[in-house]
């Protein structure tokens, strides 16, 4: 198993020799998940970020998408981050059987309309006997696929709800043929108190689309991550949240409810990158996970795996004091978390909705 990482360079000269950009800069990599090794860092996504990934098994391809965010620098921010003119995904595909060192070059696969800027996105495969039914029912084109956009419209206070782009195509090229969709018309709305930005699906969202049923899911949160929320076709009205959510509390959240702080219990699993933890856990480390209590406000940017219809399944998202504030003397370092799940994804998220 492989992993995607959008990840920040401190010395980018250093990783990139060749690429003419010094001091800090954003990128992907792909790493081997079981011994920490990184296989790829991807120059041409530097000074990009949020990005996502999708496998296509069938075509053997492994697609990223990511903002033309450029993080960490200053003098070339991108036009996601600042200005918001011409706001783009960049995309990026090469093989799955292949080593993850030659990828096509940068594509705008997706342009958001003036004034749109974006942080985080996520891209699910469309297809199975309901997808041109849920596509006519919205009145839509059939589509091959669709991303989630989290965008801004002015100050990140703004995107409360996400966006959604499908993509028009059927050759399984997800480099070309985008089109966003008017916002007020498609979006994650309504339902209980858990489909609003910070508490809800509207910041660094999820989607999946389960084939055998025909439902779109989407899982997201600032801090607390809530979901899934499930849709038949992204309309506004059509979504609905899981009355059991959330699915994930931070540690300092479920303290102060008296509830066990599982990812603190949890610990470090050091079976996964075991190359990283071939020495042991560093002390501050150590510290860092028993004091989890006193700063984990934010369990935040989940994404799942896989859609495969096998067990298990697995959700990752960050632990960090996002949402909340440090006490004095108290340090944070984001950590991620993975939550493994004894059963198939699309079982996992039905489950949701007794």
């Amino acid at each position: 198993m492989h992993i995607m990482e959008s990840v920040i360079a401190r010395h980018c000269e250093d990783l990139f020799p060749h690429a003419n950009r010094t001091g800090e800069c954003s990128y992907f990599r792909i790493r081997d998940l079981a011994s920490g090794t990184i296989l790829a860092n991807v120059s041409g996504s530097i000074d990009f970020n949020f990005c996502s990934a999708l496998a296509d098994h069938d075509r053997d391809a492994l697609w990223v998408f990511c903002s033309a965010f450029g993080r960490y620098n200053k003098a070339n921010p991108g036009p996601c981050s600042h200005g918001y003119d011409n706001c783009y995904v960049g995309t990026w595909k090469t093989k799955l059987s292949g080593d993850f060192s030659s990828w096509t070059p940068t594509a705008r696969s997706v342009t958001l309309p003036a004034g749109v800027g974006m942080a985080n996105n996520d891209v699910t495969l469309v297809s199975g006997k309901h997808a041109a039914a849920r596509a006519a029912e919205a009145g839509l084109p059939p589509y091959q696929a669709v991303m989630i956009l989290e965008t801004d419209r002015g100050n990140w206070s703004n995107h409360t709800y996400p966006e959604f782009a499908i993509n028009t195509g059927s050759d399984g090229d997800l480099s070309k043929n985008w089109v966003v969709l008017p916002k007020l018309q498609y979006r994650i709305s309504g339902g209980p108190a858990g489909l609003h930005t910070g508490e809800g699906t509207g910041d660094a969202p999820t989607i999946r689309y389960d084939a055998e049923e025909g439902y779109f899911y989407s899982i997201g949160g600032g801090w607390i991550t809530n979901g899934p929320a499930r849709s038949a076709n992204l309309t506004a009205t059509s979504w609905e949240g899981s009355p059991l959510a959330p699915i994930a509390v931070p540690a300092l959240r479920a303290a102060k409810a008296g509830l066990p702080a599982t990812d603190m219990l949890a610990g470090i699993n050091t079976k996964l990158y075991t190359n990283i933890w071939r020495n042991g856990i560093p002390e501050n480390t150590k510290l860092f996970v028993a004091n989890m209590t006193k700063w984990n406000w934010g369990v935040t940017d989940p994404d799942v795996c896989c859609s495969d219809g096998k067990s298990p399944s697995y959700m990752l998202h960050t632990l960090s004091h996002q949402g909340g504030p440090l006490p004095p003397g108290t340090k944070s370092l984001n950590m991620a978390a993975m939550n493994t799940i004894d059963m198939p994804l699309f079982e996992w998220f039905r489950s949701y909705f007794p």
